[in-house]
């Protein structure tokens, strides 16, 4: 566990660093937005990799949106024989 820590901790380091030196302050706070969520959502899936618990992931939730969209999408390309 220690190490997975340190690895994260290596790794958001150097993300926050490169996100300081770079920071546009002309960016739109839209796209300050869009920063912060993918930061939040790496978090979260950090800490689910560090404490290697069942958490529900991005394979949990992907098929609840897409699921309708795949049913038409199969029954469009069905070919009868």
């Amino acid at each position: 566990m220690r190490e997975r820590i340190f690895l994260m901790v290596l790794v958001y380091t150097a993300v926050l660093v490169y996100g300081l030196l770079r920071r546009n302050k002309a960016a739109a706070p839209r796209d300050r937005l869009v920063y912060v969520i993918l930061l939040v959502g790496s978090l979260y899936l950090s800490l689910d990799f560090i404490v290697n618990q069942d958490w529900p992931d991005t394979y949990d939730f992907v098929p609840g949106f897409i699921k309708e969209l795949a049913k038409k999408i199969d029954s469009f390309l069905d070919v009868k024989m």
